[in-house]
């Protein structure tokens, strides 16, 4: 991707040593806007990132089939969302702090 004094700027993908990898949009060398991050355990985030978290909307997958739609904050699920379980269990509303209140 481009770089801005000596930052990651605009679309771009990098690479870590462990095997994560993230390709989307970059500012100040900070994920921001939308973009995907695939972990080297199988997990994967698509979805908005604000000063390098997972903020906003997006889609939280595991290597299990466990799926989470909805809004997140500073890396956690919070606010309205939708966890889909492997076994076809759903649980749909507010979430605070990684937590379901309801």
């Amino acid at each position: 991707g481009d770089w801005v004094d000596d930052k990651q700027a605009g679309q771009g993908v990098y690479t870590w040593p462990s095997g994560d990898r993230y390709e989307g949009q970059f500012k100040d060398g900070n994920k921001n806007g939308k973009g995907t991050y695939d972990f080297a355990n199988g997990d994967k985030y698509t979805g908005d990132w604000v000063d390098d978290h997972r903020t906003g909307q997006g889609v939280f997958t595991w290597p299990n089939g466990n799926r989470y739609e909805g809004q997140f904050k500073d890396d956690k699920k919070n606010g309205q969302g939708t966890f889909y379980y492997a076994n076809g269990k759903v649980q749909k509303g507010q979430w605070s702090n990684d937590s379901f209140v309801g």
